[in-house]
């Protein structure tokens, strides 16, 4: 009875591995484990597989230094030191990946060293964080917008002269906004076009070509 209960304990226990591990293999964020010396790869989930385009066996095959551009062997094995020596239990870091396409992506990784009874392995969890970065980006822009209007609000009310406050409108999207170039420009009725007569920034010669007239033409259809 004492040997029916051992291997019924073992049974459970085994199931219990395999069904832990095949939650983790079928994760939606990339889980990675590699060797702590060789930084070769022990074993990548689906999630590792769909989003880097490699196969399980191709990984295998692979380091983290083959889809991790931003690091040398020596830089990172230096971010792994503080793990090994337990100064850290866990260590959460932004970097790119790279996809076997060439292409690179941003992602959010949580590396730990684990004991792993057989020997210390790293355990990489990976969050893709494309769609986060976009965002930021979104929301940068945003406050570059609401900056360049509101400073632009004041100069309204406080530069009288026109010119002087086409000139001051420039000057802040470019300054205040991070735009690249800006520039003003009135209706001239008799030429029947929009002339220039203001800009800031860098404008390589973009102005001095520039041709916007009020009809239905090619160089009348444009976001001006």
């Amino acid at each position: 009875e004492q040997r029916v209960r051992h291997f019924r304990e073992r049974y459970a226990a085994e199931q219990e591995r395999a069904w832990l591990h095949d939650v983790v293999a079928r994760s939606l964020n990339e889980v990675y484990v590699f060797d702590p010396e060789t930084l070769r790869f022990r074993f990548a989930n689906l999630g590792a597989c769909r989003n880097s385009g490699y196969t399980q066996e191709e990984l295998a095959g692979l380091t983290q230094l083959d889809i991790k551009p931003e690091f040398t062997a020596e830089t990172f094995r230096a971010m792994l030191e503080p793990l090994r020596t337990s100064e850290r239990p866990v260590h959460v870091f932004q970097t790119l990946h790279r996809r076997k396409d060439g292409s690179e992506y941003p992602v959010e990784i949580h590396l730990q060293l684990v004991d792993a009874g057989a020997g210390a392995v790293f355990l990489c969890i990976v969050n893709d964080i494309t769609q986060r970065r976009q965002a930021e980006t979104r929301i940068r822009h945003l406050n570059r917008v609401y900056a360049v209007l509101s400073d632009v609000n004041q100069a309204i009310v406080r530069v009288r002269e026109p010119q002087a406050l086409f000139a001051e409108a420039c000057r802040i999207a470019v300054e205040a906004g991070g735009f690249r170039m800006a520039w003003v420009g009135l209706l001239d009725a008799k030429a029947n076009s929009v002339r220039p007569v203001a800009h800031a920034g860098v404008t390589d010669g973009y102005l001095e070509k520039l041709q916007i007239v009020l009809d239905d033409g090619p160089r009348g259809l444009g976001p001006t």
